[in-house]
């Protein structure tokens, strides 16, 4: 997962990914 972002290379895309995490998280 971590690697297919860092491929992406998309700010937007790590950011929205930290969020969905952070939501499913709480």
């Amino acid at each position: 997962m971590m690697s297919y972002s860092f491929h992406s290379g998309n700010t937007f895309s790590l950011r929205q990914k930290v969020f969905i995490f952070l939501i499913l998280y709480v």
